[in-house]
């Protein structure tokens, strides 16, 4: 058996795979030598609104953040990207920030997903001297 990331012939023997495939997309399997896939994890890179920035003697405009929102929705378009994600953490941004950024959000049609985030830490592991 070898393990290494799967071609598209081998990804398509995969049940639940997306379709069709995100553009950032890559799988990673366990291939037997007869050339069947026997386990595979998926990766793909979501698209994630972050920072949010206005200057703070732009804040107070009402329009600033309906036409830099039009923008964005162009740019998705553009791109091809049909849907974006925002993530807050308990203790960032933080009061006050974290509520009108939620309200930022539903402005622009999003609704709030209750769910669990888990952070994997997968850089190299240096051995210890």
């Amino acid at each position: 058996m070898v393990y290494r990331e799967l071609t598209l012939d081998e990804i398509a023997q995969v049940p639940g795979v997306p379709s069709p495939l995100p553009g950032i997309f890559f799988m990673v399997g366990a291939v037997d030598d007869d050339g069947k896939v026997a386990a595979a994890c998926g990766i793909y890179a979501a698209i994630h609104l972050d920072p949010m920035w206005v200057r703070d003697d732009r804040r107070k405009s009402p329009m600033i953040l309906r036409r830099l929102w039009n923008e964005m929705k162009e740019f998705f378009e553009n791109k091809g990207i049909s849907n974006v994600t925002v993530g807050m953490l308990d203790e960032n941004p933080g009061p006050p920030n974290e509520s009108v950024i939620a309200k930022m959000c539903e402005f622009a049609g999003g609704h709030e997903v209750r769910g669990r985030i888990f952070v994997i830490d997968v850089g190299r592991r240096r051995k210890e001297a």
